[in-house]
């Protein structure tokens, strides 16, 4: 941990790349950290240097030194950044007097309500609740529509349930955000859509689910009634859909239908519990893409699964699973009651 990165911790979603930056009001580019730090530094003296040492080799993980150290910090730099010039080390770095004042306008705007952002930063894993949310953004809604944006962008990065953030667009917010609101979310979903594939079965189906909440939340307000913004929930629902099945479709045929073939070896304890794990995936991915589409691959994938059952329970020998076994994923693939119907003795 470093003042500067303890500094901008509440800006998290308003920080770019270089090559990124635009020059909008909205975000900060990196390369200008160092020089913003620096500045705030040298205006709070002393005790800017005596967090630096207690800072030496303190950790993000340890919450008791963020809040420590973190609340007066982002405190004393809201109170002196409208003392703060530029100074030639700005120019020589590349930007403009106005560059300057737009950063320092959004960033002082967040540390005056960074100790609000970071209660909910500091949850970690733990789902937040709306009520927290509103809270949280009630005070960057009342300075401008870059700070509230930032502020949205820092939490949603950090936040487990993100459908959450979608309930905030309904009302009792300010006048303004809800648009803003959307506007993040619609970005999120159209970059979280496409990274699905990248994490694990299990997580990626966390992820999956956790869209598809976000997405009916989103549909759920007034502003996704017009015809337009309908169509772009039908697209994201579609791409949703199709991840769903093409994952579906991959677990049953690399982790489920080899379980038919007849092997030397049986499965260990360890190795089924393995497996369970995948069909309990499986039929969460069934689950939800059923539920945002009717592609007639779920029903002929059905099909195959429950004659693969019941021509293994005619015939067990040599198959790495007991009869037992067969129930118990007959039961999380079919259903209890066709599982059973099927495959009981």
């Amino acid at each position: 941990m470093t003042i500067t990165r303890l500094l901008f911790l509440p800006l998290t979603g308003a920080l770019v790349d270089q090559a990124d930056w635009r020059r909008d009001p909205g975000t900060i580019p990196r390369t200008a950290l160092h020089l913003i730090s620096s500045l705030i530094k040298d205006l709070l003296g002393e005790a800017a240097q005596s967090m630096a040492k207690a800072l030496r080799h303190a950790a993000f993980s340890d919450v008791t030194i963020v809040e420590q150290f973190g609340q007066p910090l982002w405190e004393g730099a809201a109170r002196v950044s409208e003392r703060i010039t530029p100074g030639t080390r700005w120019a020589e770095a590349g930007f403009t007097p106005e560059d300057f004042r737009s950063m320092m306008r959004l960033a002082s705007g967040v540390w005056r309500h960074a100790g609000a952002i970071w209660n909910i930063l500091r949850q970690d894993d733990a789902p937040v609740s709306v009520a927290a949310l509103r809270e949280a953004l009630g005070g960057p809604a009342n300075e401008n529509p870059e700070v509230f944006a930032a502020a949205f962008r820092t939490l949603l990065r950090a936040v487990r349930n993100p459908s959450a953030f979608a309930s905030l667009a309904a009302g009792g917010m300010p006048p303004g955000t809800s648009e803003i609101i959307i506007e993040v979310l619609e970005d999120w979903i159209n970059s979280a859509l496409p990274t699905l594939p990248d994490y694990e079965p299990y997580e990626a189906t966390e992820r999956a689910e956790e869209i598809g909440k976000t997405i009916e939340t989103l549909g759920l307000t007034p502003f996704f009634q017009i015809p337009r913004r309908r169509r772009q929930l039908s697209a994201f629902f579609w791409r949703l859909e199709e991840y769903c099945r093409v994952m579906l479709l991959e677990i049953v045929n690399e982790e489920i239908m080899p379980i038919f073939t007849p092997s030397a070896e049986s499965f260990s304890d360890v190795t089924f519990a393995q497996l369970e794990r995948q069909a309990r995936i499986a039929r969460r991915l069934e689950i939800l893409g059923r539920h945002f589409g009717n592609d007639p691959s779920y029903d002929e994938n059905q099909q195959r699964l429950i004659k693969a059952f019941v021509t293994a329970k005619k015939d067990m020998t040599g198959l790495p699973v007991t009869s037992v076994d067969l129930l118990r994923l007959g039961e999380i693939l079919l259903g209890r009651e066709k599982a059973r119907a099927l495959l009981a003795p």
